[in-house]
């Protein structure tokens, strides 16, 4: 294992952006049981069903994410 110099704890993920996704993800996922297998999802997927967190600010105004300054701006979901 190649070392980083970032100290991780067993099973905590350092905040980036995809730790944050990740987060994200597996929050909706237990919102919707039993409506989105993490282990298959596709960028399809997402789009058909996972509306409530394509972007930022949705995410925010359906209680995925805390709000923070401007998050109403982050609306791209590319």
């Amino acid at each position: 294992m190649r070392r980083t110099g970032i100290r991780r704890s067993a099973g905590i993920l350092p905040l980036t952006a995809y730790s944050i996704w990740v987060k994200l993800l597996y929050g909706y996922s237990e919102s919707v049981l039993g409506h989105i297998d993490l282990a298959s999802l596709s960028y399809n997927d997402l789009q058909t069903v996972a509306a409530d967190i394509l972007s930022i600010s949705v995410a925010v105004d359906n209680g995925f994410m805390a709000k923070i300054d401007g998050y109403e701006t982050l609306t791209s979901n590319k």
